[in-house]
């Protein structure tokens, strides 16, 4: 059995394991980030884990939609359960607030705003929007020219360098969204030139240097929420780096999982967008802070992905998880919301 990473392109059972698998990883690491604290998350976690998914849109980007497909496209899968569970967590919540003595507009105001106004239970909530417009703008852009596309970028890049209070918060993230596009553009390049460099350990090396860099302490780390991106330039490097060795060794050792394994990682990945949005929930009922990460990481992991993946099979599935309805767990794949094609 070879090793050698599937060509750009092909549909392969083993590379959509392999990819699903890593999209579960990030998922894992996004519940993590928001459990655990210290400088080991923030070196070890925050430096690549969200960039993985704005990573992944590019590199599977599809050419030739209108702005307009995709625009619909993306909120059937990414918009759709952004307002289900926004519902479903927000209506709730903000009886609780008024009950507390809360005026309406403080507690209702922030659901509007989205974006970085949300926090616990909606800690992740900001990335679905921030992604459905990364997605767009970079639809947008492109047929623009790459002086025009590398301006847009660098002067977000700039903004968040020098004001990223006021880019976290403008409304539903599109501020932060601008600046993810520099995770996009990377990920179109590797798919571009990676088989150029078919080894596998081209994937280890940039897996390897990436971390060193984003673990060794001496990088400022990334927080995507707070439009912080760390040292400039090199913090963005080392988290294309960790996401492009990733992506590498997810492709090639996909190859190694069995299909049967392979058909219920991908159901995990199709409910995974439940995990995103509803797993700060299940902390905030649990009362679950970073010194109390027992039983509240397992939990906020286990109940969203088993509810998730029952869902997955019935007509709930696409404004619960953002996908149709699939037929049985391990059954028939589709392709999951952050991952863009």
């Amino acid at each position: 059995m070879t090793l050698a990473a599937p060509s750009p392109g092909t549909p392969s059972p083993a590379r959509e394991a392999g990819i699903d698998l890593l999209r579960v990883v990030g998922v894992i690491a996004v519940v993590a980030g928001h459990v655990f604290e210290g400088p080991w998350v923030q070196r070890g976690i925050y430096g690549w884990h969200v960039p993985l998914f704005f990573f992944l849109s590019g590199y599977f980007w599809s050419r030739g939609r209108t702005l307009a497909e995709e625009a619909a496209r993306r909120s059937r899968a990414l918009l759709r359960p952004y307002v289900f569970w926004l519902s479903v967590i927000g209506v709730p919540f903000v009886a609780l607030r008024l009950l507390e003595g809360q005026g309406a507009k403080d507690a209702a105001l922030p659901l509007v705003l989205g974006g970085a106004y949300l926090t616990r239970p909606f800690s992740a909530f900001w990335f679905v929007t921030a992604l459905f417009a990364a997605c767009l703008a970079f639809r947008l852009l492109e047929r623009q020219s790459m002086p025009v596309k590398a301006g847009v970028v660098a002067a977000a890049l700039l903004a968040c360098q020098l004001a990223p209070r006021y880019v976290a918060h403008v409304p539903a993230a599109v501020g932060t969204a601008f600046a993810a596009l520099v995770f996009m553009y990377a990920g179109q390049c590797a798919r571009a030139f990676g088989p150029q460099l078919p080894t596998v350990w081209i994937g280890w090396a940039a897996l390897a240097v990436g971390g060193v860099l984003a673990g060794g302490g001496t990088l400022l780390p990334l927080d995507l929420k707070q439009a912080l991106f760390g040292t400039p330039v090199a913090s963005v490097a080392a988290a294309i780096l960790i996401c492009a060795g990733l992506t590498r060794l997810a492709e090639t050792y996909g190859a190694l999982v069995p299909p049967r394994a392979g058909r219920w990682i991908s159901s995990l990945a199709q409910s995974a967008i439940m995990v995103v949005l509803s797993h700060s929930a299940v902390l905030e009922v649990l009362g679950t802070r970073s010194e109390t990460w027992w039983p509240g990481f397992p939990l906020a992991l286990g109940v969203p992905w088993a509810i998730g993946l029952l869902l997955l099979g019935t007509p709930a599935a696409p404004w619960v998880l953002g996908v149709e309805r699939v037929k049985g767990l391990g059954g028939r794949r589709r392709l999951s919301p952050p991952r863009a094609r």
